[in-house]
């Protein structure tokens, strides 16, 4: 039996349990959270977690050959102007984070706002019984379900592309997606140029009907990925 290879852990990963456990969403208005400087395709081997990101955890970091610093506290707030490494600023300490190949992630007021989070754990401390928040959190689904008709030849390939753009993930369970084989119409005007048929008629073709559940923060990405794999000029989806 052939092993099936596992793919690399990347900052993609880490900002995807980061948002199960403080969604971004739950932060306050104000607030700076979420991925705020490397790449999400890096691979992931190393984590830190520090309250302030300084030039002292930078160096600790850099020798601990870490890829990535969880930071309670942002490190950037205001609009940056200018990207110099300076010691002496927030904004150079980021940046000479990122010239290392280091991410930054915060999760601040999302994580104070997640149940069993900072102030959760707090209340806890303090003895407090029956808590509860001073204000309402903004909700909202944090996921939807993308739905997407490919030629039956074409349903493995976007289907890669997709989980691979960060869909198709259920708990611990990844690939995840629902296939139901139909019948699809198209008329094709003069300004068309179809893959399948001609323009000028009504044509009926083979499809599969594929389902994927999506992060909404992952939204544009899985769509930019059905448009790069998906073989028709202009994919349903």
């Amino acid at each position: 039996m052939a092993k099936l290879k596992r793919r690399s852990v990347t900052v993609r990963d880490l900002c995807d349990v980061m948002e199960l456990i403080a969604p971004c969403r739950a932060a306050a208005s104000w607030d700076n959270v979420g991925l705020l400087a490397g790449d999400p395709v890096r691979k992931l081997d190393r984590v830190m977690l520090t309250i302030d990101f300084t030039p002292d955890v930078l160096e600790e970091a850099r020798r601990a050959r870490v890829s990535a610093v969880v930071s309670y506290h942002p490190p950037l707030f205001r609009p940056v102007k200018r990207w110099v490494a300076d010691p002496t600023t927030q904004e150079g300490v980021v940046a000479e984070a990122m010239a290392c190949g280091i991410s930054i992630y915060s999760p601040h007021t999302a994580l104070d706002s997640a149940v069993g989070g900072t102030n959760d754990v707090l209340a806890a401390i303090a003895g407090l019984k029956d808590v509860g928040p001073f204000e309402a959190v903004a909700g909202g689904p944090v996921e939807c379900k993308l739905v997407v008709f490919v030629p039956p030849g074409d349903v493995d390939r976007v289907a890669d592309a997709v989980f691979d753009a960060g869909a198709g993930r259920i708990g611990a369970y990844e690939k995840c997606s629902y296939r139901l084989r139909g019948e699809g119409t198209f008329f094709g005007t003069e300004a068309t140029d179809p893959v399948v048929g001609r323009r000028g008629r009504l044509e009926r073709v083979d499809e599969m009907r594929l389902e994927v559940i999506v992060p909404k923060n992952r939204i544009n990405d899985v769509a930019a990925a059905v448009r790069r794999a998906h073989s028709y000029e202009e994919p349903a989806f």
